[in-house]
């Protein structure tokens, strides 16, 4: 259908993946099927790199996150979850650039290609797998 991001809602699945520690879209499958049924994590790694799949497909994310009924076509359709509210991260007006942590951060805000969500995006799943990586060193 014309007027849907595809791309744009994969970007945010694998955004939340990462948020929520699974690393892969194997362990993303696993973890979704156990809860709602079989899914493949070829389906899931269509659906983020911004492939079209189905609507059984988007049910079971969609639940999976938490994300209220019909929060994907929300998606699809130039909207954001509300976890990912641009005020809540955002650079203010006082200051151009977010809070950076680290080189790599600053150096994903200074891809000047990438619209800023994007680069918000990147910022984010950054930390993500950083939280994770840590997480797992600390844990043995």
């Amino acid at each position: 259908m014309a007027g849907q991001d595809w791309k744009r809602l994969g970007s945010f699945v694998a955004r939340k993946r990462f948020e929520m520690g699974y690393e892969t879209p194997i362990a993303f499958a696993e973890a979704i099927s156990e809860r709602l049924g079989d899914i493949s994590d070829r389906t899931l790694t269509r659906l983020e790199n911004g492939t079209r799949v189905g609507r059984t497909t988007l049910l079971k994310v969609e639940t999976f996150f938490g994300w209220d009924p019909g929060m994907i076509d929300r998606i699809l359709a130039g909207g954001t979850p509300p976890e990912y509210n641009r005020a809540a991260s955002a650079p203010t007006a006082a200051s151009d650039e977010p809070d950076l942590q680290d080189e790599v951060e600053r150096k994903l805000w200074a891809i000047s290609e990438l619209s800023e969500e994007d680069r918000l995006t990147y910022i984010q799943l950054h930390r993500a797998r950083h939280a994770a990586h840590s997480e797992r060193r600390r844990k043995g």
